[in-house]
């Protein structure tokens, strides 16, 4: 045990000397000594490791010199630990008044109470000088082993309360430093999500002044034109629509981070909607041999139909990219608990465990061996995750690396009665990402 600071507090010389006997290191020791042989010597047990205890004991014969010195103690950052304090000290301030003001000076000090007087109100005395778990009692005459084990224990329980203090300091500032840390990634992010929103939005008219060239000049409007030139032209045609995807990927992750980009709900059948998306990739599944089965249940859900359509589309893609030839593609549709759950499985390559966790964080893309051509933005499944949330659902991957992959998503099932469309001149009007495919 490291040395600790006693108070003691006591008109009495007589008292003093005997504190100052007791709580003597030297003392101390010799008694335990003593203490450890008798034990020895009737239980025949072992004789424990010699003590360590160090006291660094002020005396005081008046309370208000005694507040004084915990003042001081404060001041100096070495306070006490414990305070024994008697209850009568002619002519100056009881101990009761003294001890109320130690603890109001030292929230932390243990205080005992010592007295020779059986009229002492103990309740008073502990809503005055409280808490009780630091206030003790002490009965004059005293025995010098008590108030050896008073002063080892109360010492001990002092040091232990301020070592959790220190580190509970330290937790506050990691975390203080944590959330201000926290704080300044998520404003550099929120920037981030604003240069990329205004990027995108900026570069919308331009995109859609070189497609707009590019394809009249495809279809002859400019007059016939050489197979190289159109070959080229086609070339760069098809690197606008992939710039034009890149940008729509941005804007749209921007608006729906933003809160921006709402939902506009509307009764949509689901078959209707699936047949509609998967027909975009019957030809690229017949040219790389993809068996691609749809199987779909006739259910209606409340959905924003263009956001429905970009989750099947992105997870259908995903599909088609990581099949591989000659590969297949399920999609199917079934309800469960009063939702719609909505499974895509593809035959490809599969996820690795470890990968999971981290497939649907923004420009995530897990290394497979998809081939040539374009990998994406690492967006799509950030998108899809966001916008079955934004409806009240959820999404989630089943996989294993060799096994290929299952995306699913629920979301709940339309039982209200159906939902009249707006007019397009009476809906809310919003920059949609979706103008830029």
């Amino acid at each position: 045990m490291s040395q600790c600071r006693i108070l003691v507090v006591d008109d009495e010389i007589e008292i003093l000397d005997q504190f100052r006997s007791v709580l003597d290191p030297d003392q101390c020791d010799e008694s335990l000594s003593q203490k450890d042989r008798l034990e020895s010597e009737l239980f025949g047990s072992e004789q424990s490791q010699p003590h360590e205890l160090s006291y660094d004991v002020t005396f005081c014969r008046q309370g208000d010199e005694a507040v004084k010195a915990v003042s001081d103690a404060i001041a100096q950052k070495r306070p006490f630990s414990l305070a024994f304090v008697d209850v009568r000290m002619p002519p100056g301030p009881d101990g009761v008044t003294s001890a109320e003001q130690m603890r109001a000076i030292d929230s932390d000090i243990n205080i005992v109470m010592l007295t020779a007087f059986a009229d002492v109100d103990p309740g008073e005395i502990a809503r005055r000088v409280g808490p009780i778990e630091k206030l003790l009692y002490v009965q004059k005459p005293f025995f010098p082993q008590e108030i050896r084990h008073f002063a080892a224990a109360l010492c001990s329980k002092w040091q232990s309360e301020q070592e959790l203090n220190a580190k509970n300091a330290q937790l506050a500032r990691v975390i203080k430093n944590l959330i201000a840390a926290n704080k300044a990634l998520n404003e550099a992010d929120q920037l981030k999500t604003e240069f990329l929103k205004a990027m995108s939005h900026e570069l919308r008219t331009p995109l859609t002044i070189f497609k707009n060239v590019i394809s009249n000049a495809i279809s002859g409007v400019f007059g016939e034109l050489s197979q190289k030139l159109k070959a080229n032209l086609q070339m760069a045609d098809d690197g606008l629509k992939r710039l034009s995807r890149m940008f729509a990927d941005f804007l749209e992750i921007s608006m729906l981070e933003t809160g921006e980009l709402k939902p506009i709900k509307t009764d949509i059948s689901i078959q209707k909607y699936l047949d509609e998306v998967s027909r975009k990739y019957i030809t690229q599944c017949s040219e790389k041999n993809i068996d691609l089965r749809i199987s779909s249940e006739d259910l209606c859900i409340s959905f924003d139909s263009n956001m429905f359509k970009r989750v099947v589309n992105n997870l259908l893609e995903n599909a088609v990219r990581f099949a591989g030839t000659g590969g297949s593609i399920s999609l199917r549709t079934c309800q469960v608990d009063g939702a719609v759950e909505i499974r895509i499985e593809d035959s490809g390559p599969g996820i690795e465990p470890n990968d999971i966790e981290r497939i649907f964080c923004k420009f995530v893309q897990i290394q497979r061996d998809v081939g040539p051509g374009w990998h994406g933005t690492g967006l799509g499944l950030s998108i899809a995750k966001r916008i079955v949330e934004l409806h009240g659902g959820k999404i989630w991957v089943e996989s294993a690396g060799g096994r290929g992959s299952n995306f699913c998503f629920l979301v709940p099932v339309k039982t209200a009665p159906a939902t009249k469309t707006q007019p397009k001149d009476q809906m809310p009007q919003q920059v949609s990402p979706y103008e830029l495919y």
